[in-house]
């Protein structure tokens, strides 16, 4: 390892790493101004890590997923096993918990997890460990910022988390000049259909 930092050397950051972060920031960074989401994402773990705590895994079809933030995919694995489970949950909880229960609306919890699919999907295909990713890095940050625009959100929940996250995968998720050269160099890519405002750089790196 000491060999790869010498002089000369250019590390080139994980994109999975990066997608993950930007998920981490937006659910749990009290600077982020998505006050609606993180109040959900924060009753949801506090139901989760109950259940957890008292073993009532078992009486339910599906285990439930705590968060985890040096896991892939944490935020959306956790609310995914608690929308599974959500009709069945009120069995199992005590009083306390039935509260913060009544506070989560199904649709909304649904909603937002059709959205973490999509980066679920990209985090798992970027962290792919038997095949190149490098091509992938440009579409796949492209379609994630996209998201936002293809659809007309209104919800109070899902429309400010949605911006935060754009954001932020503008200006968190480092693309290298390797990158671009990949995209050229790929045979489905290189005419930068899904990018065309990044064909200009990549054709004269």
């Amino acid at each position: 390892m000491k060999n790869a930092f010498k002089d000369n050397a250019k590390r080139i950051g994980c994109s999975a790493h990066y997608v993950n972060k930007v998920l981490e920031h937006a659910f749990t960074y009290n600077d982020i101004q998505c006050v609606a989401a993180q109040l959900l994402f924060r009753i949801v773990r506090f139901i989760v890590t109950k259940v957890r705590q008292y073993h009532k895994q078992s009486l339910l079809s599906t285990y439930l997923q705590n968060y985890c933030d040096t896991r892939f995919n944490g935020v959306y694995s956790m609310f995914d096993s608690f929308l599974k489970v959500y009709h069945e949950l009120p069995t199992i909880l005590g009083d306390e918990q039935k509260r913060s229960y009544l506070q989560i609306d199904h649709d909304d919890i649904e909603l937002l997890c059709l959205y973490l699919k999509r980066f679920y999907d990209v985090i798992e295909k970027l962290s792919c460990k038997k095949t190149p990713t490098l091509h992938l890095v440009i579409p796949y940050k492209q379609f994630l910022i996209n998201l936002l625009s293809l659809v007309d959100d209104t919800n109070q929940l899902t429309s400010p988390i949605k911006k935060c996250i754009g954001q932020q995968l503008k200006d968190y998720w480092i693309v290298d000049d390797v990158h671009y050269t990949a995209t050229m160099l790929y045979s489905n890519l290189k005419s930068f259909n899904y990018t065309p405002q990044q064909k200009y750089h990549a054709e004269n790196y």
